[in-house]
């Protein structure tokens, strides 16, 4: 429900905001707030892009209610009038990748408290898939034994153990209610599928990471009942063990153990069950392995579960009024049998592979590869050379974080992880997450209005991000008006090193021995310790009490303006008033602490994308010098994991025993009192 403010916010936020509308091909129409507007795609839609953003719920619930239809894959949604400003400003579809509420999480069912397994309702569940097996007896008519979840426009997540061995599969049904119903209503699509990837790490008798990615032969256009769920790759629901939550379980599976399967899809919220109770019902069953990997959820008393041919199908929480896939239907002893809960496979802890899946592998191996399983004379499961590159590439080039100590305390620290364990973010992550098209690795430090000063630590082993400090006490920027903490998503590009033995040729003075500065300017708010893909828009060089600290402008390769700008000569066009900003933020930030005015090589002009790419090449040679070095590395710990012949490479139980001993997440201690004050400064 919208509130007073919230509406007066709204209202003073469409007459403030840049916005632009195509007025060819569309209808008139009136948005929730009672206001004229005309039915578009969203992603034309600058005021609503604006405001998605802020992901809180009275948002979410605007923008669904302003859904007036779809447009392919896209919704369209009742953009308000602007008679002034007609250009056609349409942002390249890049639903490949995990998606944001609206676009995905959207049901049209009520599920207000789902006490029994019940008949579904058409549109309750858009991103339910049935997965096709050939028929021996009809190679024309499809059985249908797993399930899956739309995430996109092309990729269906599945279970492992639906995909392995399983030749047979060759299609997926999207937008069904009932296998044998023609007169339900639905408008059910079937397609082929082009790619099945397993996990490369599942294990076909204890079915751990008993997950998989299906990649669909074209694009699915969206429609009420056709439409993906949302990946849980936000807080709180990344690190969750859902603990005293009731999610949602639906599927076509059987009724009962080995009984006949329900042509008309269930759906049934059951419990999650506490770990430790799971591993005492399995202790039995020497296979099983219950850790955090998993998700238990099920009634003890037994009756309701997921039962066979409802392997693959999800496990679905809800979180601002959105759905997200937080599991995946895997194994259980029977059905529904009394003391024993039904197994899901955890999303969060395996996000790193779909994730890296659609983003990454997308360009060389989910368009290149052919079906990577095959089996080989004698039965076992053989990997084509690419897919088994793809795959490990996965594994390697996916990351998550974990938090240590108490925020906004001198012990706090963000260690870095990927699919193998705990890395250093400075030396394991590469510099390129795509370097044919130069796309790079961004590290963020620090989200955009945020005041804490973090830092990637040059002299921690891993070099985790911690909090900068000065005279023992953390640091924060000041407030100097209008600018509120930082105004763009700050951070670093890994592999980097400006080098302060080493006179910069551009500048004229030496480095200021750290990564090299990354400022990024899209509309999202990103996350402490998030790893973008970025494309480099052009550079500007800050004179820091005599050392070049070199800013990086860049833009996150999925932000929906990222296909219109290519340099820094394009932001004022699209981000007008941006680059002004900056640089007056970079003169005053030091004021308030009682520093002069900073200074800039080149009198603050911003330089070109080709010239800020020549100095990314040469702070990465820098990097490449002191990695190489067994001693004297100018204070910084160059310990890493991934980097094959450096002196100063470790185990990974030695980076697990580094961050074991650093001190356990605590709670947030209070922020100082800088953070809430306003600085008016004025420049001569």
């Amino acid at each position: 429900m919208w509130t007073v403010g919230s509406l007066i916010s709204f209202l003073g936020l469409l007459q403030i905001l840049p916005y632009y509308v195509s007025a060819q091909g569309t209808l008139p129409c009136v948005n929730p707030l009672g206001a004229n507007g005309i039915c578009i795609n969203i992603k034309q839609c600058q005021p609503l892009l604006q405001i998605l953003q802020a992901q809180r719920p009275e948002t979410i619930d605007f923008l669904r209610a302003s859904v007036c239809g779809f447009e392919g894959n896209d919704p369209r949604v009742c953009c308000p009038n602007n008679d002034n400003d007609t250009d056609d400003k349409e942002v390249k579809n890049t639903s490949y990748g995990p998606l944001q509420p609206p676009i995905c999480g959207t049901s049209h069912g009520e599920h207000n408290r789902i006490v029994g397994g019940i008949p579904a309702t058409l549109g309750s569940w858009p991103w339910i898939t049935a997965l096709g097996y050939r028929n021996k007896k009809n190679q024309d008519i499809p059985r249908f034994l797993c399930g899956g979840t739309l995430i996109s426009t092309r990729h269906v997540v599945t279970a492992g153990h639906c995909v392995y061995q399983r030749n047979n599969l060759f299609m997926a049904r999207l937008g069904e209610l009932d296998l044998n119903s023609t007169t339900d209503g639905a408008d059910p699509i079937d397609i082929l599928i082009e790619n099945k990837i397993l996990h490369p790490q599942y294990n076909p008798t204890s079915y751990t990471n008993d997950i998989a990615i299906i990649r669909l032969a074209e694009d699915i256009p969206f429609s009420r009942n056709i439409h993906p769920i949302c990946l849980p790759v936000i807080e709180p629901l990344i690190n969750s063990n859902f603990e005293n939550t009731f999610p949602f379980i639906a599927g076509w599976g059987s009724v009962y153990f080995n009984g006949p399967t329900s042509s008309h899809l269930l759906e049934l919220q059951i419990p999650v069950v506490k770990q430790d109770i799971c591993k005492d019902s399995f202790k039995s069953f020497t296979n099983a392995v219950i850790d955090n990997r998993i998700i238990c959820a099920g009634f003890a008393r037994g009756g309701k579960d997921a039962c066979q041919g409802d392997s693959g199908g999800p496990l679905m929480s809800t979180y601002n009024k959105s759905y997200y896939l937080i599991g995946v239907v895997s194994y259980g002893y029977r059905c529904a049998e009394p003391g024993y809960p039904g197994v899901y496979t955890k999303m969060s802890g395996l996000i790193r592979m779909p994730l890296v899946t659609l983003h990454v592998l997308r360009s060389f191996c989910l368009n290149k590869l052919t079906i990577p399983l095959r089996l080989a004379a004698t039965g076992h499961l053989v990997r084509t050379r690419k897919s088994a590159i793809c795959q490990e590439f996965a594994r390697k080039m996916s990351y998550t974080f974990v938090e240590r100590g108490s925020l906004n305390t001198t012990d706090y620290r963000i260690y870095f992880k990927n699919g193998d364990g705990p890395i250093s973010p400075f030396h394991d992550i590469p510099l390129y997450a795509d370097e044919t098209n130069k796309i790079f690795n961004m590290i963020v430090e620090i989200p955009r209005w945020t005041n804490a000063k973090m830092e990637i630590s040059r002299s921690d082993p891993l070099n985790p991000i911690k909090q900068d400090t000065k005279k023992g006490k953390v640091r924060y920027v000041a407030n100097c008006f209008p600018h509120h903490g930082y105004i763009w998503n700050y951070g670093a590009l890994p592999q980097t090193w400006e080098n302060p033995d080493v006179l910069d040729e551009a500048t004229g003075c030496k480095g200021d021995n750290d990564p090299i500065d990354v400022l990024e300017i899209g509309y999202k708010v990103a996350n402490r310790g998030e790893v973008l893909n970025v494309k480099v828009l052009g550079a500007i060089a800050l004179i820091d009490e005599g050392e070049t600290d070199w800013k990086i402008i860049v833009i996150d390769v999925n932000d929906p303006l990222a296909d219109h700008i290519n340099d820094v000569s394009d932001m004022e066009k699209h981000f007008p008033g941006l680059m002004k900003a900056t640089i007056e933020w970079f003169k005053i930030y030091k004021i308030p602490d009682g520093k002069p005015e900073n200074q800039f090589a080149f009198n603050g002009e911003a330089k070109s994308k080709d010239f800020a790419l020549r100095i990314i090449e040469e702070v990465n040679q820098h990097w490449q010098s002191l990695i190489k070095k067994d001693s004297l590395t100018n204070g910084i710990s160059c310990i890493n994991v991934t980097i094959e012949g450096c002196s100063h490479k470790i185990s990974l139980n030695d980076a697990e025993e580094i961050v074991e001993k650093a001190p356990k997440k605590a709670e947030p201690q209070v922020t100082d009192s800088i953070v809430n004050k306003w600085h008016y400064i004025h420049l001569k």
